[in-house]
């Protein structure tokens, strides 16, 4: 997969970016999860000061896509709940035609 991590702040926190296609996305988004899984805090890393720092995923959805995962009257979304997800998707945009997804 293509993908480039910027270095300014967006969105609270860094911006990866991974290009299609899907497949590569989505293991690039497991390799990223299981490396960020398997230290001794899982979902965490530590600053620079060595203090440990919460890892949050945010992941920009185009808008017309959203309905894909919120699914029909909600169902998506309280299927990954019921799944012990715990997830945010604001209503408004966060940017011209993008949701953002807080995990």
């Amino acid at each position: 997969a293509h993908f480039e991590l910027a270095r300014g702040e967006w969105f609270g926190g860094r911006l990866l970016t991974i290009r299609p296609p899907v497949a590569k996305q989505l293991r690039c988004l497991d390799l990223l999860c299981r490396k960020l899984g398997s230290g001794p805090e899982p979902a965490s890393l530590r600053s620079p000061d060595g203090t440990s720092c919460p890892v949050h995923l945010r992941v920009l959805l185009p808008s017309e896509a959203v309905g894909s995962v919120v699914g029909k009257s909600g169902a998506g979304l309280k299927a990954l709940r019921e799944a012990g997800i715990a997830l945010e998707l604001p209503r408004e945009e966060a940017a011209q035609g993008w949701r953002l997804l807080s995990l």
